[in-house]
């Protein structure tokens, strides 16, 4: 152990002996003069510990120890052979701490979402074909230049029912996942909460049209 001498209890514990290194009180630290910040309570209540429960419950698998190896006893041996060269060791800057501010529980339930798979996707409803009988129209004569055109105000509203339409069924394409996605880089509140159709209506370009209007 280092070369240095260290006070142990060596205990029998079931089938095995057990080498526990022990510590004098001045040793021994406080976590609440060390961690000022240091939560008080208890931490992980109601739905986000809910959640978290059913996030490990759908990411539970066997153990198969042969997938994992240790990669730190990988590097040394290279490293104390490229010392050993006199080559130069370049050390690795650390990442720098991230100072966004995560929602727990958005991040909970994305990954939820993840883990449990996407739903199946629902078929788009088939394009009706053009029969000759419904879509057979009557020679027109030609228009008196007297007609009225329809009011621009009429074709406009027709116009936004048809996008709108067009911008349900494309959404209804897609997963919950790929809705809470969405969601997300629009900045919707409350997309945590909702199920598909409400993403759906929160995505709906009349319903943004709203919530900018309200704001």
């Amino acid at each position: 152990m280092r070369g240095k001498q260290y006070l142990t209890a060596l205990r029998g514990e079931d089938r095995l002996l057990v080498l526990q290194t022990l510590h004098w009180a001045d040793e021994v630290r406080d976590p609440g003069q060390e961690l000022p910040e240091l939560p008080s309570g208890r931490a992980g209540k109601g739905e986000e510990r809910d959640m978290a429960i059913q996030l490990i419950d759908a990411l539970d698998a066997p153990w198969e120890p042969d997938r994992y190896h240790d990669t730190y006893q990988e590097k040394v041996p290279k490293l104390v052979r490229a010392k050993a060269k006199g080559e130069e060791i370049a050390v690795s800057e650390e990442a720098p701490q991230a100072t966004n501010v995560v929602d727990l529980m958005e991040v909970l339930q994305g990954s939820l979402d993840q883990a449990q798979g996407s739903r199946e996707r629902e078929p788009a409803e088939p394009r009706q074909k053009k029969t000759a009988a419904t879509r057979v129209r009557k020679p027109e004569a030609k228009r008196k230049t007297t007609d009225k055109k329809a009011p621009p105000k009429a074709a406009r509203a027709s116009a936004t029912t048809r996008d709108q339409g067009r911008a349900r069924s494309e959404l209804r394409q897609l997963s919950k996942t790929e809705l809470y996605q969405r969601a997300t880089e629009q900045g919707i509140a409350g997309r945590s909460k909702m199920n598909r159709e409400e993403l759906i209506d929160a995505l709906a370009p009349a319903r943004h049209r709203r919530n900018k209007s309200a704001a």
